[in-house]
């Protein structure tokens, strides 16, 4: 190797080591699942048909469940990394006011206003 390769191959090596540093636990956590979840995932459904030809009917279920929950945690670890969850979306409150007097009963919301005699 040339001097100018080597200065550069230590560069890179140095701005990777920055990086790792810089980077928070739970940004290396999203990078590792990101990378290993969806192969994951695949050999899991893999499994499931592969026990489901070889396994008597009995013992299925329990494959299956064992299966299924950790192929739903995934899932969740995933649309939570990529931020396809749906945010649940805010209760809009309406205040509604309900007065009484002699006359009778007044009723009134933002839109509506009801008076009983």
């Amino acid at each position: 190797m040339t001097e100018e390769k080597k200065d550069l191959h230590s560069a890179d090596a140095e701005v990777k080591i920055i990086e790792a540093k810089t980077k928070t636990a739970k940004e290396q956590a999203s990078k590792r699942i990101g990378l290993w979840g969806l192969p994951t995932l695949i050999i899991l459904v893999g499994m499931a048909i592969f026990s489901s030809l070889m396994l008597a009917t009995e013992a299925l279920p329990a494959v299956i469940g064992l299966v299924s929950s950790v192929s739903m945690a995934l899932i969740t670890l995933l649309q939570g990394i990529t931020g396809t969850k749906e945010d649940p979306k805010p209760e809009t409150k309406e205040k509604t006011k309900i007065g009484v007097s002699e006359d009778g009963v007044k009723v009134s919301s933002a839109d509506t206003e009801i008076e009983t005699k």
